[in-house]
């Protein structure tokens, strides 16, 4: 069986042709080129399509009937896959297709009479793995008839599936040595204060989030007291972490200067400008006196405070607070809170509550709402937001928490 094609009007026709027929397609118009032979002038008049494939670089085959007999391979098509058989159905005599996920795209090209395609099909050849988008077309009496053939054509992309790949092992290392930098940045062990109970978690983003720049610290000061600190670095990648680290330093050492939580906030603003003037962070900065069972805190742009009462109350810390690091804003203020033994608090960065399809207020509430059921240590109640906010190794965003709880009353002794 042979092919032969025609183009009338915008719409092509193909038909079996006969053993003397050549595979043809329309001939040109110019009037100079008439002479002997076909009018080429004439779109009915056709020339042998066999040599064009014959010479085309990209492997084509052509198929028709619905068993899709093979009616012809050309050169490129058989150094690819070897010598086949014309006249048998594709399921024999191109197996390849169905290795490749392409056979089943024939039944679906007669049926719709529209195109099908699959990319990045990986062939082993002499010369290793090479890759392909392989399109099925049909052919057919005209547009709105039933196609009598389909044209496989494949197109080789090995280089750029190679560069993509290379780009995504890039990737991979540049993420690989970001998360490393960010934990090594992060406190390798949390103080642990006498009068206070603490616990954080740092949980970066999946495989396809960069790492970004949140952080956390718990800082022992003078007089029994403990400086509480939460923060994120705007941006992703190494330069966020490198920031961030730059940040943790900056507030360590600012907490040994004893100053209020808003002055600290003042301090690492003009910091963060020095460092990067095109990168901002938010930050919350919060000092707990066990004497006087105050929290005095300071926020910069960060979100807010979540309390947890002895009695389950939940309450927010103040909304009003300073404009975010790196801005040059005045403007920050000191808050102060007088903690009941048994509160819980949890300070927190956006990759907890922030998802792409509702509003960050809703997350908020949704931490509110977990935070007022039972509590336990605070690793407990870490892990158990972490996993009520669906928190997980392929989030879109990193996350850092971190909670803080009052002791109890001990017991009057005898009883």
């Amino acid at each position: 069986m042979r092919w032969s094609a025609r183009l009338t009007g915008a719409a092509w026709r193909a038909t079996p042709a006969t053993a003397d027929e050549p595979v043809t397609v329309p001939g040109p118009r110019d009037p100079a080129a008439v002479g002997p032979g076909p009018d080429p002038r004439d779109p009915e008049q056709l020339y042998d399509l066999r040599e064009v494939l014959r010479r085309l670089p990209a492997p084509v085959a052509l198929t028709h009937g619905p068993q899709h007999q093979l009616g012809y391979a050309n050169q490129a098509y058989r150094d690819l896959f070897g010598a086949r058989t014309p006249g048998r159905p594709a399921a024999e005599s191109l197996p390849e297709l169905a290795t490749l996920g392409v056979l089943p795209l024939l039944d679906q090209v007669l049926r719709s009479g529209r195109p099908r395609s699959v990319k990045s099909r990986c062939i082993l050849g002499l010369g290793g793995n090479r890759y392909y988008n392989i399109a099925c077309v049909p052919l057919g009496p005209d547009q709105h008839a039933t196609p009598a053939g389909v044209l496989v054509f494949a197109t080789e992309v090995t280089d750029q599936v190679q560069s993509a790949g290379r780009l995504r092992e890039a990737e991979r290392r540049q993420r690989e040595a970001a998360v490393t930098l960010q934990h090594s940045l992060l406190p390798q062990k949390l103080e642990q204060p006498a009068d206070l109970h603490v616990a954080a978690t740092y949980q970066p983003g999946g495989a396809d989030a960069a790492v970004g720049g949140d952080w956390y610290d718990v800082i022992g000061l003078g007089g029994g007291r403990t400086a509480l600190v939460i923060g994120d670095v705007m941006g992703r990648g190494l330069r966020a972490a490198a920031v961030m680290g730059q940040l943790r330093t900056a507030v360590r050492a600012y907490a040994r200067l004893d100053l209020p939580p808003h002055e600290v906030m003042t301090l690492l603003d003009g910091l963060a400008m020095e460092i990067d003037a095109n990168q901002i962070a938010t930050c919350t900065y919060a000092v707990w006196d066990p004497t006087a069972t105050t929290l005095v805190y300071a926020s910069a742009g960060h979100l807010p405070l979540l309390l947890r009462g002895p009695d389950g109350t939940v309450l927010h810390g103040e909304e009003q607070n300073g404009p975010p690091l790196g801005t040059g804003g005045a403007g920050h203020l000191s808050h102060t809170l007088r903690l009941l033994p048994g509160t819980t608090g949890v300070l927190y960065t956006d990759g907890l509550v922030e998802r792409r399809d509702q509003d960050i207020d809703q997350g908020i509430d949704q931490l509110a709402h977990t935070l007022r059921g039972p509590v336990g240590t605070p690793d407990t109640v870490c892990a158990r937001l972490l996993r009520a906010l669906g928190v997980t190794a392929e989030h879109d965003d990193d996350v850092a928490v971190l909670v803080f709880q009052v002791p109890l009353d001990p017991e009057p002794a005898g009883v």
